[in-house]
């Protein structure tokens, strides 16, 4: 039987880590498609606050602040309204990569 002393430690117990995901690329991607995923990231996150069908209606930033606050953490978007604020590359971009 061991017994560590009191100033001993186990290699590596004491060390959690840090661990991450990136979902929008990595560093070893072409610098252009870093571009066009970071513009495109842009271009969703100001389409969801400023998306207006009149009359003050914002519907994609109330739905988000809606469910946010009941502790849903996502957003249905129609794609139709994505062609409509004048983002078609965007919404092409989002069908075909919809995970990037």
């Amino acid at each position: 039987e061991k017994r560590l002393g009191r100033n001993s430690r186990m290699s590596g117990f004491d060390d959690p880590g840090a661990f991450f995901s990136d979902p929008f690329g990595s560093e070893d991607q072409p610098e252009q498609d870093r571009a066009v995923r970071i513009r495109a990231k842009q271009h969703f996150r100001s389409f969801i606050l400023e998306f207006s069908e009149g009359n003050f209606n914002y519907r994609y930033r109330d739905q988000l602040r809606r469910r946010y606050n009941v502790g849903q953490y996502w957003l249905e978007v129609d794609l139709a309204d994505l062609n409509t604020f004048e983002h078609e590359e965007l919404a092409s971009l989002l069908l075909k990569q919809p995970s990037e």
